[in-house]
This record gives structure tokens, C-alpha cells and sequence, in this order.
């Protein structure tokens, strides 16, 4: 039952019905979800919030982390209401991240999760399909007109670009959960996820997501889909196998989605707005670096949001949540990294199969934070949670050392997330104009 209602309340977080079918209501159905998920899971949930378990998850403990800097972001500033309306809106992919872990605790479940995942991205995608082609009309998934530059006789070009229902209404959002869909096919694929049916039965839903993903027209997503193939193609193959691979696959990759996605500047337009974006966060930043200008507030005092997850968490959360968002994504990366060694070997042959795209897809959520301020949502919780629980599945013949939530590791987490800072700033630097 617990399993069951937990499905139904992902499957709400990528299809709104009230968006689909107007007379329905959908925000009950997900608070009703959530709480029945929560009933049930009580006794679970309250020993992920037990020193020990937090001691014992670093992972865990750096989202818990970043909920504790939301609250302190404004409380900081004497805003004790804005503070409680942080945490209600912060505490939802909270919930949702420590839910998972207590629901997806089993090869089995992970692996059943995943193909769950998939169905719940093609359904997304294919509504959006259907609205670009014009085969149905829902106000709701018109795609987006953008500007495009001009041509040569100085006429201003438009481009379309597909977006979705809910959380996916975005371009960008939209893209990075299609790419999870295509790294979940390429699992389905190579057998890592132990289905019978045949192969060829895996295409057709890896089509809708490419196809899909090329009319997103999103720069971002380009470059995450190449780090992700990169880093998929690295671990399972090594780089002297990897490199006549991608020698051959990405200049195809670069016909397939010329236009907009591959036309990646930092002296065009958009990229120049994002860059000034970064800027007047790290000036921020240095304004307030303990504890940051507060949770949701970087748009109020630049415009916009800052269009890059790290820098905008650092000015909203400070040097605390910046370090937590950091570690959240950093952690499972190197565990994931580190247990595709030759000296350690997953017992399960199914998760040792499962291990490269895991870490794939992984590696290119984090790439596309970078152009991304996508650090307070579900699906990135959804991703990271997915690495946690993988990490707790994965028994290995011969154990890796154990990372424990402790001084040591937050030192370590702050130094290399304040590099990443520093190079951040030094970016800005080169590459910002003003005039």
C-alpha cells in the first residue's frame, strides 16, 4: 500500500491533472498522497532523522543540512514568518527525497521504480508532442515562442520550444527529465534492469525522449546530455575505448541537434544575461556570505534568478547551504565513482550493471546546474535520492572505507564547493560585458 501510494504521488509530480482536464483539482490529490506516504512511514522516517542515521548518510544529512540553512536564511534577518513560508515550500522535496529512501529500500523496488519513472516521463513527453503537433489543444502545454537572434535581413527570428505540464512547463526542466528517461532506456537496454521483454522494446520510448529533447531547444540540456554520455561512456568502457567512441558519436550528436542547442557563447545574448546573473549573485554573496540574502529572495534583488544552482543557493542559503547542496550532489558522485574500482565489486550483478547509469545521470544533473537554478525541486531530489538509495543497496565484496557526516567531510565539502566559487567568480571575470 505504502509502495503503491508512493508511485501515484511521483506520478502527480510530472502529469497535474487540473492542467490536463480543467475540472479536475489536482493540489489535494498530492497533499493527500504525501500524507498517506507519511502515515505510513512514520516510524521510518523518524530514525532518518536520529543523529546516528545522520551521522551514517552523509547524504541525507546534507539535505537536512540545506532545510536547516532555509530556515536560518531568514531567520537570520529577524523574518520569522518568511522563515516558516521557506520551510513549508523547501519541506515538500524534503519529504519527498526522505520518502524515497524509506520506500525504495530493495533491488526489486529500485528497479520496478525505475521502469515507473520511464512510463511517467514518455506519458509527460507525449502530451507535449501532441501539443507541438497540434493533434490536442491544452492551454496549458503551448509551447514557448522565444527570440532567436535575426536574420540576415535583420527580421527577428522565433523559435519553438517544447515544454510540459506542472514542474515541467520550462524548456530546461523538461529537458533534464527526458534525459533521465533516455539514461533509464539505455539501462532497460543493456539488461541492467533485469527485464524480459525483448530489446528492440526499449527504442521507442528512447525515441520520444530524444525526439523530444530536440525540441527543447535547450543549450543546458545539450551540454548535460554530453557530460552525461561522457562519464556513461567512460565508466563502463574506460577512456581508451571511450574516445574512438566519441570521436565517431559526437559529431553526430552535433548534426542531430544543430541550431539553437549547439550554438553555446558566452558573447551571445542569453549567455551574456546569465553571466551579469552570476555576477550580481557573487556580489551578494560577498554581501552576505554566512548566512545569505534569504531563501527565494535572489530574484527580488537581481530580476531574475541567478541561472546557476550553486551560485544562487550560496547568496540565498550562504557558505552552510551552499556546502550542503554542494555535498548533495558531490557525495554520491565519488561514492558511485568509487565503487565502479577494480578492488571493489558489487555483489548484485543487476546494480553493477545499474552502476554507470547511475552515476550518468547523476553527472549531468549536476552539469546542468551549472546553467540551471534548479536547487530547491523535486527532481533534482528525485535524482540525488535515487544515487542515495542505490548507495545503500550496493554491498560490495570487499567494503569501501565508510563516509561519515562528520567535521572532517564538511571541511572537505566546503573547500572544494568554495573552488568551485572561486572559479565561478574567475569566469565572471573573463567572459561578463558591460557595455
Amino acid at each position: 500500500m505504502s509502495y503503491a501510494t508512493f508511485l501515484l504521488l511521483t506520478a502527480t509530480l510530472f502529469v497535474r491533472p487540473a492542467e490536463i482536464v480543467a475540472a479536475l483539482k489536482d493540489a489535494p490529490l498530492y497533499l493527500c498522497l504525501m500524507l498517506i506516504c507519511l502515515a505510513a512511514n512514520a516510524p521510518r522516517m523518524a530514525r532518518q532523522f536520529s543523529p546516528a542515521s545522520l551521522h551514517r548518510h552523509p547524504v541525507s544529512a546534507c539535505v537536512m543540512g540545506m532545510l536547516l540553512s532555509v530556515a536560518i536564511s531568514h531567520l537570520a534577518h529577524g523574518l520569522i514568518s518568511d522563515a516558516r513560508a521557506a520551510l513549508q515550500e523547501f519541506g515538500k522535496p524534503v519529504v519527498y527525497f526522505l520518502l524515497l529512501l524509506c520506500v525504495v529500500n530493495s533491488q526489486r523496488r529500485l528497479t520496478h521504480f525505475l521502469k515507473w519513472l520511464l512510463l511517467c516521463i514518455v506519458v509527460v513527453a507525449a502530451l507535449a508532442l501532441l501539443q507541438f503537433h497540434g493533434v490536442i489543444d491544452v492551454p496549458a502545454l503551448k509551447e514557448l515562442q522565444q527570440h532567436d537572434g535575426f536574420s540576415a535581413t535583420g527580421e527577428a527570428l522565433q523559435v519553438r520550444r517544447l515544454r510540459s505540464t506542472g514542474i515541467f512547463n520550462d524548456p530546461n526542466d523538461l529537458s533534464m527529465i527526458l534525459l533521465l528517461g533516455m539514461a533509464i532506456c539505455g539501462a532497460g537496454w543493456s539488461k541492467a534492469l533485469g527485464s524480459r521483454w525483448p530489446r528492440v522494446l526499449w527504442l521507442p520510448p528512447m525515441a520520444v525522449c530524444g525526439y523530444a529533447l530536440m525540441l527543447t531547444k535547450s543549450r543546458g540540456g545539450f551540454i548535460a546530455m554530453l557530460v552525461g554520455l561522457t562519464v556513461l561512456l567512460t565508466s563502463r568502457y574506460g577512456w581508451r575505448k571511450t574516445l574512438p567512441l566519441a570521436a565517431l558519436l559526437f559529431p553526430l550528436l552535433l548534426v542531430l541537434f544543430a541550431g539553437r542547442m549547439t550554438r553555446i557563447s558566452a558573447d551571445e545574448d542569453t549567455g551574456q544575461a546569465r553571466i551579469q546573473l552570476w555576477s550580481d549573485g557573487l556580489e551578494m554573496f560577498r554581501e552576505s556570505p554566512l548566512f545569505g540574502i534569504g531563501f527565494g529572495t535572489y530574484q527580488d534583488h537581481a530580476g531574475l534568478v541567478a541561472h546557476n544552482s550553486y551560485v544562487h543557493c550560496f547568496t540565498e542559503l550562504g557558505v552552510l547551504g551552499g556546502t550542503m547542496f554542494f555535498g548533495a550532489l558531490a557525495i554520491p558522485m565519488l561514492r558511485l565513482r568509487r565503487l565502479g574500482e577494480r578492488k571493489v565489486e558489487i555483489l548484485d550483478p543487476r546494480l553493477r550493471a545499474l552502476r554507470p547509469f547511475f552515476l550518468a545521470m547523476l553527472s549531468a544533473f549536476a552539469a546542468s546546474m551549472i546553467t540551471l537554478t534548479r536547487c530547491y525541486v523535486e527532481p533534482t531530489y528525485l535524482v540525488i535520492g535515487l544515487s542515495a538509495a542505490f548507495l545503500d543497496l550496493a554491498a560490495t565484496r570487499r567494503p569501501l572505507p565508510p563516509l561519515r557526516f562528520n567535521y572532517a567531510l564538511v571541511s572537505r565539502l566546503a573547500t572544494a564547493s568554495m573552488g568551485t566559487l572561486v572559479v565561478a567568480y574567475a569566469f565572471v571575470r573573463v567572459f561578463a560585458r558591460w557595455n
